[in-house]
């Protein structure tokens, strides 16, 4: 087998993602941007219980209502695909 060959199959965009995700975190690891951006989140929005889960979930949710537009978009009556073989 070639190395054309054998690189084509293992840099698929799916492994690629994988190892980048891989790089990043340990990227964030490495410096430490976890540690700086939990700081912050404390700094900005205190130490009281109820605001401790404002700031962990005031992000998740902006992030969640940016994304609506889109699940709008797509339709529940689209066609499913066929599934192939005997089930």
């Amino acid at each position: 087998m070639t190395t054309d060959a054998v690189s084509r199959e293992y840099l698929k965009e799916s492994n690629m993602m994988f190892i980048s995700g891989i790089v990043v975190a340990i990227a964030v690891e490495h410096c430490n941007l976890h540690k700086r951006v939990a700081l912050k989140v404390l700094l900005t929005v205190g130490t009281s219980p109820r605001r401790l889960m404002l700031g962990k979930y005031a992000p998740e949710r902006a992030r969640m209502s940016s994304q609506e537009p889109e699940k709008a978009r797509m339709s529940p009556n689209e066609p499913k695909l066929a599934r192939k073989g005997p089930n």
